[in-house]
C-alpha cells in the first residue's frame, strides 16, 4: 500500500505538449502571412476536426472553395486579435489545492 501512495521521481517514460488556446475559444485558421497559414488553438480537440480542417487549409491554399461553411472562414481568421489579450484558457488549476 505505500508504493501506491508514494510520488516516485524515477520515470521511465513521459510526454509534454502544448494545449493552445484563443480567448474566444474558437481557433485560428487561416494565412498569417504571404505562404503561412495556420491551423491552432484548438483548446485540445483539433484532433477530432482536422480532417474538415485539413480541406479547408488546402483549399485556401490551392485558391479553391472550401467544404466548409464560409462563417467558418471569418470565424477562425487567424489575425483577429491585437496580441495583447489576457485570459485563463484553464482558469486556476490550483483553486482547491
Amino acid at each position: 500500500m505505500a508504493d501506491a501512495t508514494t510520488l516516485s521521481p524515477a520515470a521511465t517514460r513521459s510526454w509534454a505538449g502544448l494545449c493552445t488556446a484563443t480567448p474566444d475559444r474558437d481557433p485560428l485558421v487561416g494565412a498569417v502571412a504571404d505562404g503561412c497559414h495556420v491551423a491552432t488553438g484548438w483548446h485540445g480537440h483539433g484532433l477530432m476536426r482536422a480532417p474538415a480542417v485539413g480541406d479547408h487549409v488546402a483549399s485556401t491554399v490551392l485558391g479553391t472553395a472550401s467544404p466548409l461553411p464560409e462563417q467558418f472562414g471569418t470565424q477562425a481568421e487567424p489575425t483577429r486579435f491585437d496580441g495583447d489579450e489576457a485570459f485563463a484558457p484553464l482558469g486556476d488549476p490550483t483553486k482547491n489545492w
